[in-house]
């Protein structure tokens, strides 16, 4: 459904070169889940963002494919585009405070993004809104159509989000960081409406999220992003069996398990390094404990170790 290759994305800033993204590829069949995951700041938010060719103007996509259907997505003009985004690839930003606008109805947004892209009038366009507010489980849908963003709650603001994502039946749905800021019994309502919207449509669904729990509740694959790159991208169940990056070992071990009570969680030393001043050689080499001097001098690949996964680290 869905193959990024190559994928590059850059910032060019006073500072330097910002490698946002950097070779990204990995694909996503039809019906089924992508997750990508790792920490803030590892870029995952501008990789969903160039596949659609939303990156801020003091962004570039120096080079790659994004190829939906065969299409190359970024070889579009704006009129192809607009044909694309929002119809056949759908996204639910991280934020939704900030991506419903504070001074329109929720049913005039939700209408706007129907009328776009589909050829009916607005009390059909009405008619859908109100239908699809239901469907994302939000109480009262015909009250709630004429209400305001701030007149709702987190939860139902994010259902909303999904409700105007689906709105035209899409292939392929981003979901980026659905359940950051939510309550725990909030956020499982929301995995369990994605999960229930993604069987219904058989959508092909790109989920991003920091939280392993989330990525193991829905991804069919996964993608571990660390400054810029994919550094191990396998089968979901191969990689919480087996990671075999340091980096994806740490993530998985800084969560706490319910039958290890008393062990102390583990953690990462320092941060993610900064993307206009990227280390020589493995990018995480800086933070990893097993680091040689030929980590900090050689560029890894992202190589096959078994069928189907990928690890991006010398000593593999």
């Amino acid at each position: 459904m869905l193959k990024v290759r190559n994928l590059k994305t850059y910032f060019y800033t006073q500072r330097g070169t910002v490698k946002a993204c950097d070779d990204i590829s990995f694909d996503i069949d039809h019906g089924r889940n992508l997750g990508l995951v790792g920490e803030s700041g590892c870029g995952k938010s501008m990789c969903c963002l160039s596949i659609l060719k939303l990156i801020p103007p003091e962004g570039n996509i120096v080079s790659g494919e994004v190829l939906y259907k065969g299409r190359d997505i970024l070889s579009m003009d704006n009129k192809e585009l607009r044909k694309i985004r929002g119809n056949k690839i759908s996204m639910i930003f991280q934020e939704p405070m900030t991506s419903l606008n504070p001074v329109l109805s929720i049913g005039e947004q939700m209408t706007e993004a129907v009328l776009a892209h589909k050829d009916i009038n607005y009390k059909e366009a009405k008619a859908l809104s109100i239908e699809l507010l239901s469907k994302v489980k939000i109480d009262r849908p015909k009250s709630r159509f004429s209400e305001y963003p701030h007149n709702l709650s987190g939860g139902m603001r994010q259902r909303v989000m999904i409700a105007m994502a689906i709105s035209c039946r899409p292939d392929i749905l981003i979901a980026d960081e659905p359940t950051t800021a939510l309550d725990v019994t909030i956020q499982a309502g929301i995995l369990e409406l994605l999960d229930e919207l993604q069987n219904e449509y058989n959508m092909s669904v790109l989920i991003v999220s920091h939280d392993f729990g989330v990525i193991a509740r829905l991804a069919d694959r996964v993608a571990v992003m660390y400054a810029g790159e994919i550094v191990e991208y396998a089968g979901a169940e191969d990689l919480f069996k087996n990671p075999l990056h340091l980096y994806t070992k740490g993530l998985l071990s800084s969560i706490k398990q319910i039958d290890k009570r008393d062990k102390r969680l583990s953690t990462l030393k320092g941060a993610v390094c900064e993307l206009d001043n990227l280390p020589k050689g493995c990018r995480f080499s800086p933070r990893c404990d097993l680091a040689s001097s030929e980590c900090r001098e050689a560029l890894p690949e992202l190589k096959e170790i078994s069928a189907g996964h990928f690890v991006r680290c010398v000593k593999s």
